[in-house]
């Protein structure tokens, strides 16, 4: 039994004779640093009764390691940086900024993310008015101590959100360009001979009209005595 008095799954223990007449039997439960520290209960029954026995799970003191580092994004208006350790007893996470100054620990938040009090988790906040560079975050127990640094590039570059924005806006104007570009060569090609056929037309058509006003009527010099009614001489039908 765990120690919140839960049966412990039986593929987690081992169970094996260790004399030939199988009287002494041994079992073996294996626990990591996952598991809950305290009492645990061994509980031996057969036909002729039972008896238990308690022991202490203790994970053992540990030096700080390092798991992850890692810029964060929470929202469009908060990011920062995250780091989580593991060490025992708890440690203190530290961060200092790319001038390798201590950043105020208010900045920053610490939380215990297993039951056990092993794995820690800090999030250091930042804004677009604090320092770009490598930033440290340094985890201390009396055990020892472990730094990794980050690069931070600032919070123009942390947001995925504005940068697909104005890529899409941009692809949008781009394409409405095109369309429009494309409409402009059709509606050319498509009217403007039309419109040069009919103008040829229209010229051809005065023209022939002219012609046959010129045919109308042919003046006569007057070189011998005819009457005026006769100086004009219609040609034609």
């Amino acid at each position: 039994m765990n120690p919140n008095g839960r049966k412990v799954n039986g593929s987690e223990a081992t169970l094996v004779a260790i004399d030939q007449n199988k009287i002494r039997y041994l079992s073996v439960l294996n626990r990591t640093e996952d598991d809950p520290e305290g009492n645990y209960t061994c509980l031996v029954k057969n036909n002729c009764g039972n008896a238990t026995g308690n022991v202490i799970f203790v994970i053992p003191s540990m030096r700080p390691k390092i798991l992850r580092i890692q810029p964060e994004l929470n929202s469009s208006t908060s990011w920062g940086l995250l780091c989580e350790a593991k060490a025992k007893p708890s440690p203190t996470i530290t961060w200092m900024n790319p001038h390798g100054r201590k950043v105020n620990g208010s900045e920053a938040t610490l939380v215990a993310i297993d039951q056990n009090k092993i794995r820690y988790l800090s999030f250091l906040k930042r804004t677009e008015d604090d320092p770009e560079g490598n930033y440290t975050c340094l985890v201390k127990n009396i055990h020892g101590t472990a730094r990794v640094y980050i690069l931070y590039e600032g919070s123009g570059r942390k947001n995925p959100q504005i940068i697909f924005t104005v890529v899409a806006w941009s692809t949008s104007l781009c394409l409405f360009l095109l369309l429009v570009t494309i409409g402009i060569c059709i509606y050319r090609k498509k009217w403007k001979p039309q419109e040069g056929r009919a103008s040829r037309a229209g010229t051809s058509n005065i023209h022939d009209q002219d012609q046959s006003d010129d045919k109308i009527y042919m003046g006569l010099a007057k070189t011998s005595h005819i009457p005026e009614s006769q100086v004009y001489e219609r040609i034609g039908n």
